[in-house]
């Protein structure tokens, strides 16, 4: 945000004084007040409208890499019998060459 001091601030409100008169002040206090009550409300939807957003996104990825794992587990598992098939298949060759 934007950084003033107190200098700097006496500095605006005595032009603004000076601008505008002592009887417009108030006037323009109340919308300075309620411009920036507005600005704070917009940018507060804003960020929670940020913030479900992302969690929403982070939800379906997170279900997302679930279902891929599951479906990653399966084919190793599928791959891990089928090799030992194939090792035990193996194996029962040899023992009937060591027979003969």
């Amino acid at each position: 945000m934007l950084n003033f001091t107190f200098t700097d601030l006496i500095l605006i409100m005595l032009v603004a004084l000076v601008v505008f008169g002592p009887s417009k002040m108030p006037e323009i206090g109340q919308k300075l007040g309620r411009g920036l009550m507005e600005f704070r409300k917009m940018t507060s939807e804003v960020t929670q409208s940020f913030e479900e957003e992302r969690k929403k996104i982070k939800k379906d990825i997170t279900e997302e890499t679930d279902i891929i794992k599951k479906e990653l587990n399966n084919e190793v598992g599928k791959i891990k019998n089928e090799v030992q098939k194939q090792y035990d298949s193996l194996l029962d060759d040899e023992k009937e060459q060591t027979k003969k």
